[in-house]
């Protein structure tokens, strides 16, 4: 999306990211986050990347690269920017992080049940479900994204 810059997650965007990360937390494992509990997961086998608009976080994603396969979540894209390729390019963004870290990417994603669009938007980028689970009493579903080694991204 041009006029957007995707980078590594900074402690400076520990606050907007907690707050974006709240207005949606219907969607997410954890009800709530503290900017403290952001700047604490990232590292050791965590990272974050935000997506910057006219110089203001609009979106973030994770990555738990520790886990096999990876676990990418949350992934949030603030509502009115929702659908212009802002969660598509950071997709691409982790991927490509990952790929420097291990040759050939398979990666998980949990996504709650009631999260209808969430479910969607994984699919359109070739998410496979794979499982079930619950999130704090909910159903939600692991989907899986398993490239063929040194093929395509979405």
């Amino acid at each position: 999306m041009r006029g957007v810059r995707i980078r590594p997650f900074e402690e400076a965007d520990a606050s907007v990211v907690a707050e974006l990360s709240n207005k949606n937390a219907e969607s997410f494992q954890y009800s709530r986050v503290s900017p403290e509990f952001l700047v604490s997961m990232v590292g050791s086998g965590y990272q974050m990347f935000v997506a910057e608009k006219d110089g203001s976080v609009v979106a973030f994603c994770g990555v738990n690269y520790r886990n096999n396969p990876p676990e990418i979540g949350p992934i949030c894209v603030s509502s009115g920017l929702r659908r212009r390729g802002i969660g598509r390019s950071m997709f691409r963004v982790v991927l490509d992080f990952l790929t420097k870290k291990q040759k050939c990417v398979e990666v998980i994603i949990k996504v709650k049940a009631s999260n209808t669009t969430g479910q969607a938007f994984f699919r359109s980028l070739g998410f496979l479900p794979i499982g079930d689970l619950k999130i704090n009493g909910e159903k939600a579903y692991i989907m899986a994204y398993n490239p063929p080694c040194g093929e395509g991204r979405p």
